[in-house]
């Protein structure tokens, strides 16, 4: 979708917060072409990807809540300090 490029509009290598970038291999809404592409430009970011998911990292058997508990919440912790 060229109108919110951030390729076009020049704003993939600019610095960005800390970011967690989530994806699933299969995605039917966004290429993983597109998830490689943000990961090789601008700051460094932290990615997760279910080679077996779809759309989030969606799966048959990984499910938004699994998602949440595992990769999100560890990921926040882990960014204010906060390990077990």
């Amino acid at each position: 979708m060229p109108a919110l490029s951030l390729e076009n509009d020049n704003l993939i290598d600019r610095p960005t917060p800390p970011m967690l970038v989530i994806a699933g291999y299969h995605d039917t809404q966004v290429p993983f072409s597109d998830f490689e592409l943000l990961l090789a430009h601008g700051s460094p970011k932290y990615a997760w990807v279910n080679p077996a998911g779809q759309t989030m990292g969606r799966s048959a058997t990984v499910k938004d809540q699994w998602i949440f508990d595992n990769v999100v919440v560890p990921w926040v912790r882990q960014r204010f300090g906060m390990t077990d």
